[in-house]
């Protein structure tokens, strides 16, 4: 059973409580003490004979506690955890994954006994270990990296949730720093997500092509290379038979193993100094809250989302105020259930009438529902605030903020909410009324950040603008078979290596982006003619030609008006992808995918906007781990904000909404670029009437959202 799935089900065993006080959910903490436990094997290198003897009770010890737990003996087992520990730090060194292992398992029995205050610094320690180990660590394969993320996040979610419960009842930890602040921290360290490993990969070949770090960033990849070999043979000479065995030899291959990884450590750490955008890419340290607040502008206000398995935690952050947190009581079961049910009737593109112009209609009440749950409790600490910055998680991601409707005290939303009771679907002039109602849209610019870390890279490094920029350059509707109307490709786990050409040529066809593309050129005021490659060429080769010569990068707004495959929709994608016309014959130059890590290797300085009009994040598991990916991609090579789409989005209202939208950015490039998307969406509102009064309803304006920093340049 994978740890996702172990994970899973001991949720399903252990249920949090309809209403949850402090000692019955450190009890429901303690419960989750199988997930670690029941995690990756050991990763310790072979040692002396004493050691490895050492380590075989170490893992008897932990075998014997994990029975004395299902026996309901937590006190009984916690002495065997601290002697596991123990002798794991003898002989694997104080920083070793296998020791935070340890720490984890002895902190979840100490939680069950109710004794928040001692396991809370061996969480901590444990949080910094993974974090040290990961920054040490970015050369790891994909599986591999996956595996350690997965053990990692299991320690931190149930670490955020202690801080959680300490925050409530600050009694159990009386002498401790503020809970709610360092929970804060901990959970901006899970948002790392499985794309990491193709980024730091990817980042540490942008560090070696940079003059300023070359040096450095090749001492480090022959350190790695000469760590790798050390261990092998390390692992050959303890694979021989004991009589076998040169003690000497193994002796000296246990001091090189450690030397290098010191000096590999040390290199390391010069590198992420010395290449910042490389240290924000691969191996970001977590931001708290206070630095968040000196980054954060004075109308804007950031709020941050993580949910458990029986509340949602908020924070707010605004510049010069104390941070506001809140702890939201609702089972995460409900609130999935609750945002499925209310993107249901946002996304039409499994309406089976929608060519007939019968829509269904949106839950108005529910996406009520959810504004009172996760807004209105902080609503008073928005004063003057004008641009909100979402921090969402995988539960939040598929919602698009703009929806939540703020009031209900209007005619509209009465007869709107009972069309959605009785399933009815609304009559053009039903459809024209969801513009009357209070849309949080209609009070805020929203910018969805991938988290509140990346909002340090995005405003503190800085970009060299050019002296030649153009207005816009766009991709689109690229030579495909596909009969199809849907844009978009899915959120799933990537697997395999190789995408047969074949497979993306059965995805659809989109030739509604063409007028799309026309629509945003004319808006910036480029020529249709020189700015857009479309069909044939809509190619890789054509993208790499356009970034060798530095042009791409003097583009202020760059469109990929195609398929978007955030991570895994075909068969053998390991990358999320942006789909070009398929080549004839495929090469390691041309295999149809713009890929996350071609992306890494473009330059765009100029660049205030990348459009993705055809993405879904909806699709898959809903993990978001593809849009970060690529979001992060596109910020490391220069680009400021994606406008991406959040579901298959519909061809006149797109090209209606792109050229409100781009209208506003042309005439006035001081507009902050989540204002200029708000007023681009209340104008398509507007023009609500007749054969367009769909473009009230929130599947025409509400599937576009911003990520990234949303403000101006």
């Amino acid at each position: 059973m994978s740890a996702g799935r172990k994970y899973a089900e001991v949720q399903r065993v252990c249920p949090a409580k309809q209403r949850i006080g402090h000692r019955r959910l450190l009890l429901s903490l303690a419960c989750l003490v199988m997930l670690v436990l029941a995690l990756a094997p050991s990763r310790a290198l072979p040692q002396s004979s004493e050691d490895r003897a050492a380590l075989a009770e170490a893992t008897r010890l932990n075998q014997e506690a994990v029975a004395l737990y299902h026996a309901g003996k937590f006190s009984q087992a916690v002495p065997l955890l601290r002697r596991a520990l123990a002798i794991r730090e003898k002989a694997l060194g104080p920083e070793h994954p296998d020791v935070a292992t340890s720490l984890n398992n002895l902190a979840h029995l100490l939680a069950g006994q109710r004794q928040a205050a001692r396991a809370r610094p061996l969480y901590e320690r444990a949080r910094r270990i993974h974090l040290a180990v990961g920054r040490a660590n970015i050369d790891l394969d994909e599986e591999a990296h996956r595996s350690f993320l997965r053990q990692e996040s299991g320690g931190l979610h149930v670490y955020t949730a202690l801080l959680a419960t300490i925050a409530r009842d600050p009694t159990l930890d009386p002498g401790g720093a503020p809970a709610a602040l360092d929970a804060f921290v901990v959970a901006e360290q899970t948002r790392g997500g499985a794309a990491q490993a193709a980024l730091a990969r990817a980042g540490a070949r942008a560090a070696a092509g940079d003059p300023a770090t070359a040096q450095l960033a090749r001492q480090v990849q022959e350190l790695r290379d000469r760590r790798q070999t050390v261990r092998k043979q390390l692992t050959d000479e303890y694979g021989k038979p004991t009589a076998q065995r040169n003690a000497t030899r193994l002796g000296a291959l246990q001091q090189q193993v450690q030397e290098t990884d010191g000096e590999l450590a040390e290199a390391s750490e010069r590198l992420l100094k010395a290449f910042p955008r490389y240290g924000e890419l691969a191996a970001p340290e977590p931001i708290d809250a206070a630095a968040v607040g000196q980054l954060v502008r004075p109308d804007e206000a950031l709020l941050s989302y993580f949910t458990l398995a029986d509340r949602v935690l908020v924070w707010l952050l605004r510049p010069g105020q104390p941070p506001v947190y809140r702890d939201i009581e609702i089972k995460r079961a409900e609130l999935v259930k609750l945002i499925e049910r209310v993107r249901k009737s946002l996304d039409q593109s499994l309406n089976p009438d929608l060519a007939t112009g019968r829509f269904l209609p949106f839950d108005v009440a529910g996406s009520h529902e959810l504004y009172t749950l996760l807004l209105a409790p902080l609503r008073q600490h928005l004063t003057g605030v004008k641009h909100l910055l979402v921090v969402p998680d995988e539960i939040l991601l598929p919602l698009p903020f703009g929806v939540l409707v703020t009031r209900t005290d209007a005619e509209a939303y009465q007869s709107l909410a009972e069309l959605y009771a009785k399933q009815l679907s609304p009559a053009p002039e039903e459809l024209a009324a969801y513009a009357k109602l209070s849309w949080l849209a209609k009070e805020y610019a929203i910018t969805v950040l991938p988290s509140a870390t990346s909002l340090r890279a995005l405003r503190r490094i800085a970009h060299a603008k050019g002296t030649v920029v153009e207005p816009f350059i766009g991709f689109g509707d690229p030579l495909l078979r596909g009969g199809g109307r849907k844009r978009g490709g899915a959120m799933l786990a990537a697997r395999g290596v190789g995408v047969p050409v074949e497979e993306l040529r059965r995805l659809n066809r989109l030739p509604g982006t063409r007028e799309e593309l026309k629509a945003v050129a004319t808006a910036l005021g480029a020529d249709p003619t020189k700015a857009l490659y479309l069909g044939s060429q809509a190619t890789k080769p054509v993208v790499r030609q356009l970034n060798t010569t530095g042009r791409l990068g003097q583009a202020q707004v760059l469109s990929f008006a195609t398929h978007g495959l955030l991570a895994g929709e075909l068969k053998g994608l390991t990358q999320p992808a942006l789909v070009l016309t398929p080549p004839t014959t495929p090469s390691e130059q041309d295999d149809g995918l713009l890929a996350l890590e071609d992306v890494l290797g473009l330059r765009l300085p100029n660049t205030d906007w990348v459009i993705l009009s055809a993405c879904n994040t909806a699709a898959g598991d809903g993990s978001g781990e593809g849009l970060a990916g690529l979001a992060r991609a596109f910020f490391f090579a220069g680009a400021r904000s994606l406008l991406v789409s959040h579901w298959s989005v519909e061809d006149r209202a797109t090209e209606a909404l792109m050229t409100e939208v781009f209208r506003r950015h042309a005439r006035d490039k001081a507009m902050p670029r989540a204002e200029a998307l708000r007023q681009g969406t209340l104008a398509l509102m507007a023009q609500a009437q007749g054969p367009t009064a769909y473009f009230a309803h929130p599947f025409a304006w509400a599937p576009f959202f911003l990520v990234g920093d949303g403000g101006t340049n």
